[in-house]
């Protein structure tokens, strides 16, 4: 039995929390109505290569949170009420101070992970998104069965 530590799922759920704490301070300071789904929607829709309808983003943005339907609606239009997107013919974009937003917490989520890299060594951060990724994708499996 080897003495080194062993990667467990709470190493990976303080990681997260950690990581989703600082992001909820970017967003409380940029728009205290933001949450994470909200970033996740504006990622989603400003990464994307062609405007995605109301369709196609409620699925990507239902995929990514595993959250409903319902929930991805309430997100959207919470950020319509902001004016930080707009739908238009079936299809969402970032309005311009959706834009100014998006840079602004971009810049700023930049800097933290930045900021939490920074001393960890290149080949080291490959192979933990290597094994992060694998597990994002078993994990994704198993709650599809």
């Amino acid at each position: 039995m080897s003495n080194e530590a062993q990667l467990t799922t709470r190493d990976l759920g303080e990681v997260e929390n950690a990581l989703r704490a600082n992001l909820a301070k970017i967003l409380a300071r940029s728009n205290p109505k933001l949450g994470y789904g909200h970033w996740a929607a504006l990622q989603i829709i400003s990464k994307s290569p062609a405007p995605l309808s109301q369709a196609q983003l409620s699925s990507q943005l239902a995929g990514a949170l595993k959250v409903d339907h319902d929930t991805v609606e309430m997100l959207l239009g919470e950020l319509v009420s902001e004016g930080i997107i707009t739908v238009k013919n079936d299809v969402y974009d970032l309005t311009l101070n959706g834009k100014s937003v998006l840079n602004d917490l971009n810049t700023q989520a930049q800097k933290v992970t930045a900021q939490t890299f920074s001393g960890i060594d290149p080949g080291d951060l490959i192979v933990a998104h290597r094994v992060v990724t694998s597990i994002a994708n078993r994990a994704s499996e198993l709650l599809a069965d």
